[in-house]
């Protein structure tokens, strides 16, 4: 599966992570417990493997110097997408849009 991961402006992300879960896992009901698969490349694009028959749910992260004074970082998500593990598109596009981690409230 590939993955394209940007900002809301369209900007390509160099180094954002990527991360799966897989149904029946931690990660699946919370993302925090995702394992992370891919860190992508100066394109915004990262390469992976899944398999199986369970659902998946992805997404994106990437770390922001969002602060004026000593190098404070928060993180940017995008939402989860979730596909059944067998029928993921060949490509998929993550906009990194919200300072919640994917399912928090």
């Amino acid at each position: 599966m590939q993955v394209r991961v940007t900002w809301p402006d369209g900007n390509a992300i160099d180094g954002a992570w990527v991360y799966v879960a897989y149904e029946n896992t931690k990660g699946f009901a919370s993302p925090n417990d995702a394992s992370h698969v891919g860190i992508t490349d100066h394109n915004g694009q990262a390469t992976f493997s899944v398999f199986g028959k369970s659902r998946i749910r992805i997404y994106a992260e990437e770390s922001v110097n969002d602060l004026k004074e000593p190098p404070f970082f928060t993180s940017r998500y995008s939402v989860l997408a979730d596909f059944e593990a067998d029928k993921v598109p060949d490509k998929l596009d993550l906009v990194l849009t919200t300072k919640k981690l994917p399912g928090e409230r």
